[in-house]
């Protein structure tokens, strides 16, 4: 279910405004999230732990860059392409080096045991890519948030901003209109 609904929301998206740098980004986003959710299906749907090696390298891949990518969607959208194109190049930068890591080790997870029907990860705590990419993953996310939340809040001072100056001019004009001292 997943599949169909980020390739839709992807494609509907980037048909909207095909020239906009922004939905192109949020196109690529979704067709991300829909390989992830393809190469998950596959990951919890194996049967023995040798299946489950190619899909799960495949999954941290997509994943890493989806991270990735997120955080340049929320830069794109917030900072109105003030950041320059080599500065998105160091961006992703860490997800592919720590997907060709996961290549040859496991990063994030170094086992995988079956518990009845379901799959269960057991973190890789003593790999050296374990922390990093964690915080690379925690850091994306959290500067995401923090892009999201000021320009929120910067959205809504403009609008005060306009909201009060649009008051003003009614009031002068109003004063102007109809004052007896005119």
């Amino acid at each position: 279910f997943c599949f169909p609904t980020y390739l839709f929301m992807g494609i509907y998206v980037y048909y909207t405004g095909k020239q906009s740098p922004i939905n192109k980004i949020f196109f690529s986003m979704c067709l991300l999230l829909a390989a992830w959710a393809v190469s998950a299906f596959f990951l919890y749907s194996a049967e023995d732990i040798e299946s489950i090696i190619l899909p799960f390298k495949l999954n941290l891949f997509f994943i890493l860059l989806y991270f990735a990518m997120n955080l340049h969607f929320c830069m794109y959208l917030t900072l109105h392409e003030k950041a320059k194109p080599l500065f998105f190049a160091f961006l992703y930068l860490p997800a592919v080096i720590l997907s060709c890591a996961n290549i040859s080790t496991f990063v994030v997870f170094k086992d995988f045991i079956k518990v009845g029907n379901y799959w269960t990860f057991v973190p890789a705590t003593d790999s050296v890519w374990f922390f990093p990419s964690l915080a690379y993953i925690a850091g994306c996310l959290v500067f995401s948030v923090f892009l999201l939340f000021r320009w929120g809040k910067r959205a809504r001072s403009r609008r005060k901003k306009r909201l009060r100056s649009e008051e003003r001019r009614v009031g002068k004009e109003c004063r102007s209109r109809w004052s007896p001292y005119h």
